[in-house]
């Protein structure tokens, strides 16, 4: 605990030091050009905390190392033929991953190692023919580790190598679940474009080449986490003596790609494209172009499927075949109406394909290929005995009955010994010619109707100059995004709340979760855009834009994995606003010069609010296996849009108790009891920033200077807070406070409001428990906070001081 000499309040230390250098001059005159730079960061922060099971503790250290370099060679081989070469390095390593609710034992330090290699060659080969061939390799490596040993000890005692995340959203304490791993990627990419002016027309076509390599390690879970029901006394001690809701644990086998001789997974894409740009008149320009797409193993294509599976997917135990059908064809049309120059009418429309090479690859892996050949985790069920027994060998008897740590009510510190215990059976389980999932039955598969997400987007714009050298420019967008991958955290419908289980493969019922990936997702995406510039004339230049967009989509998930599901295979029912929703976006910038070689440069940056989930504390309303129920009537994203108020949100309250709360679930678990909000209680909080940089350049002899800039980031110190993960995206807690059952004296109102033995309103934040304990949340402004990531834009006022030597 190292940070400061005890968890006293303190102002968060912070200092960045930057130097660096470059050099470069012509090698052969008009023939050879040669360039070098390198660039040294070190910074020394403390990411803040706010987690009320710590409330002493505001902030903790953290360190950021880079170091870059680049080299260049620019070659004019001839008259006809220009060659370049460049050589680029970027190394940093960094402690994060933690602030907010999460505890610097859940940090990790983050270490990247880049090198990328690019070659190019332009040729003119007629008059009205040119060339451009390019070719490149991207080697990147990037390793995670558990923090230092001082971080590591702030935990939740007497768990310290145990993963804690308590079911209020205010505590994630103890290993990260992905820590250790490492990645390494080797892109190797080969790119030939052409292009021939032709008349009116000028025809540009190309080909591209990129086979890219992945190797991962990742001992996912090698340290249990336990998803745990919070203490009303929010003392961390008391973790310990809680129940659990459920737990999972790894193999602690670091290989992510198995079934394969070196851990790795590889792909080709090819794509080709052909596009016409026809200026039919002067003032009329049609642009029409044709891209075609794809790849040779971009997922698990050379594994069918387990056997045990194969009742849930719609083709068997069949591989996901290689989506073929990806033709993606773009239009756009340009117009000045006027013929002065002045004006462009401009209208585009088109489909673009993205199959994102993600952690499905791996997580798919992991689970059809050979028993503990790779990486493999276990999700056990507090409540779900009949999930104990695992039989790891698969010789028909039980290696570890988990079933004394799954009794209803357990504690965790009953549970963890047996969890550990049964652990050690797992990871000594040898290697097997059976699909994990054969045997474990509990993991990931990937669907085999698969599709290959893509967007269909359209923009229309106007744009048009005005006097003082302005331009205006406005544009109305729209895109839909169709396939987008969803998660059925539930396919064999071993939960009740998704109908009668399905006989798996192996002719018996599931007794665990199977997760099915799928591409049945969407989203759509519409906005209103105005940019108005003064472009740089009269010694200042401003520019002033501002947007007004609505995001909905069917996951929350930006990262192709599926994740976020609310609903189990109701694509409707996840729909909603997305989490990076931002209705409002309002920035203005200027640049002025001012007497004496001074320059004054800001931008001032304002967004509404993001959304926010309103959840049943950890309920599973529709006993669908899903923790963390959306509120009846409202959907994905309500907090802050369909819900605006404290009124409206209590009003959903009170119907909630009137008609759910108590009553048993598919599940056979009582549903608890929602505690109202108090007024006053914000939803989220607008983003404010004012960044201003002064600069002054020396001129001291021939092209000697020196150039001296002083900056200011959110110069007026805007909280601009942010929910309990501390991110400066991080949405306001939206999961509500719960009672399990109605404490002595306490009831229900006729209106569906809860009354203390007094016959007082129970409000979160005001009503004390009969053992005295107040009812505390973490629900909307409760569990704000600063954003703990150091310094920038928004963030906590800060300052810094540069200095520019060139010659």
């Amino acid at each position: 605990m190292a940070a400061r000499p005890s968890f006293a309040l303190a102002k968060p230390d912070f200092s960045r030091n930057q130097f660096g250098g470059y050099l470069g001059g012509p090698a052969v005159k008009d023939r050879l050009f040669l360039f070098g730079n390198v660039e040294k960061t070190k910074e020394n922060a403390a990411i803040g905390l706010s987690t009320p099971y710590f409330p002493a503790l505001t902030s903790y250290k953290a360190q950021f190392d880079a170091l870059s370099t680049t080299v260049r060679a620019d070659w004019r081989v001839s008259q006809r033929n220009d060659a370049f070469f460049r050589w680029s390095r970027d190394h940093n390593e960094s402690l994060g991953n933690f602030g907010g609710n999460r505890l610097p034992s859940s940090a990790n330090i983050n270490a990247n190692n880049t090198n990328q290699f690019v070659g190019g060659l332009d040729t003119v080969l007629t008059s009205k023919i040119t060339n451009s061939f390019r070719a490149a390799v991207t080697d990147f490596k990037n390793r995670v580790l558990r923090p230092p040993a001082d971080a590591q000890a702030v935990v939740v005692p007497g768990l310290e190598d145990i993963r804690i995340i308590t079911d209020d959203g205010a505590l994630i304490s103890g290993p990260d679940n992905i820590t250790p791993q490492s990645t390494f990627e080797l892109f190797s990419q080969f790119r030939d474009d052409l292009t021939w002016a032709a008349g009116r027309h000028v025809i540009r076509g190309g080909v591209d080449v990129v086979h890219y390599r992945v190797r991962v390690t990742n001992f996912v879970n090698g340290f249990p986490q336990f998803n745990v029901v919070s203490p009303a006394s929010r003392n961390p001690a008391d973790i310990l003596d809680q129940p659990f809701i459920n737990t999972t644990l790894g193999n602690k086998n670091g290989k992510r790609i198995p079934g394969t001789p070196d851990n790795a997974h590889r792909n080709t894409r090819f794509s080709g494209y052909a596009e016409d740009t026809w200026r039919m008149r002067n003032n009329l320009t049609f642009n029409l172009g044709l891209r075609y797409e794809i790849d040779t193993h971009p997922l698990n294509n050379d594994f069918d499927k387990a056997s045990l599976v194969g009742p849930i997917l719609p083709h068997g135990t069949d591989p996901t075949p290689i989506d073929k059908n990806n033709l993606a064809p773009h239009f756009a049309v340009a117009w000045d109406p006027w013929k002065d120059g002045k004006t462009s009418i401009r209208f585009g429309a088109g489909i673009y394909y993205s199959l994102r090479i993600s952690n499905l690859v791996t997580n798919e892996r992991a689970s059809i290929a050979p028993f503990n050949s790779g990486n493999d985790t276990i999700t056990l069920t507090a409540g779900s005995p009949s999930g104990g027994p695992q039989d790891f060998n698969r010789d028909g008897r039980p290696d570890f009955d988990f079933s004394p740590a799954l009794t209803a009510g357990t504690k965790v510190r009953t549970a963890v010994p047996i969890i550990l215990a049964g652990q050690n059976v797992y990871v000594a389980a040898p290697p097997s010619n059976v699909p994990t999932l054969d045997i474990t039955r509990t993991g990931l598969v990937i669907s085999n109707d698969l599709q290959t997400p893509y967007s269909k987007q359209l923009n229309f714009g106007f744009q048009r100059e005005l006097p003082l050298r302005s331009v205006l420019d406005v544009n109305l967008v729209y895109s839909r995004t169709e396939h987008e991958f969803m998660r059925d955290l539930d396919a064999a419908n071993f939960f009740p709340g998704n109908g009668r289980p399905i006989i798996l493969g192996d002719g018996r019922p599931p007794t665990n979760a199977i997760t099915n990936i799928t591409s049945d997702g969407y989203s759509r995406y519409k906005a209103l855009t105005a940019r108005l510039e003064k472009r740089f004339s009269g010694r200042y230049q401003v520019t002033a834009a501002y947007a007004l967009s609505k995001l909905e989509t069917s996951t929350a998930d930006g990262l192709g994995l599926g994740a976020g599901t609310l609903v189990n295979r109701n694509v409707a029912a996840n729909f909603g606003t997305g989490p990076l929703d931002r209705r409002h976006r309002f920035t203005l910038s200027s640049i002025a010069e001012l007497p004496k070689g001074f320059r004054l440069s800001l931008i001032s940056t304002i967004y509404s609010a993001v959304p926010a989930s309103i959840l049943v504390g950890s309920a599973d309303l529709n006993g669908d296996g899903i923790n963390g129920d959306l509120l009846p009537g409202t959907r994905r994203g309500s907090l802050g849009r369909e819900v605006k108020s404290v009124d409206a949100l209590n009003a959903a309250i009170r119907s909630y108790n009137s008609t759910l709360a108590g009553t048993l679930n598919a599940r056979n678990q009582r549903l608890p009891f929602a505690v109202e909000i108090p007024d006053g209680t914000r939803f989220g909080d607008s983003f404010i920033s004012q960044d201003f940089q002064l600069s002054y350049v020396l001129k001291i002899k021939g092209r000697a200077k020196v150039e001296a800039t002083a900056q200011v980031f959110n110069a007026f110190n805007f909280s601009n807070l942010v929910g309990p993960a501390g991110l400066p995206s991080s949405p306001y807690g939206g999961t509500l406070p719960t009672l399990a059952t109605l404490p002595a004296g306490f009831k229900v109102n006729a209106d569906g409001s809860l009354l203390d033995a007094g016959g007082n309103r129970v409000v979160a934040g005001a009503t004390r428990l009969p053992s005295g304990n107040l009812i505390t949340t973490t629900f909307g402004s409760f569990g704000a906070v600063r954003p703990s990531i150091p310094t920038g834009t928004g963030l906590p006022r800060a300052a810094q001081l540069g200095l520019r030597v060139s010659f």
